[in-house]
């Protein structure tokens, strides 16, 4: 049973795009999260040069994780993995 339950997903710019304050919250639904996420994009392609990504369910949990540690004072990462797979793009 909880092998095949949903993913736990913690946001803060979920409730943000809300018009909330920025609370730290688990996502219930990965279709409210995703709709986030593409008008956030969208409003980037407006600004900048057009970015046509693709938020497959692993870049969307990425982005939460790469959120959560830029959110922290001094938070850094390091994205690893092979040319060409989006290192760039999230």
């Amino acid at each position: 049973e909880d092998l095949f339950s949903p993913p736990l997903v913690m946001t803060s710019f979920v409730s943000q795009a809300k018009g909330h304050e920025k609370f730290y919250l688990p996502v219930k639904d990965m279709v409210e999260i995703r709709d986030v996420l593409e008008s956030q994009l969208a409003e980037y392609n407006n600004e900048f040069a057009a970015m046509n990504l693709v938020l497959f369910d692993d870049a969307v949990f990425h982005v939460c994780r790469i959120s959560r540690i830029t959110d922290n004072p001094c938070g850094h990462a390091l994205l690893v993995g092979v040319g060409g797979s989006g290192k760039q793009s999230l």
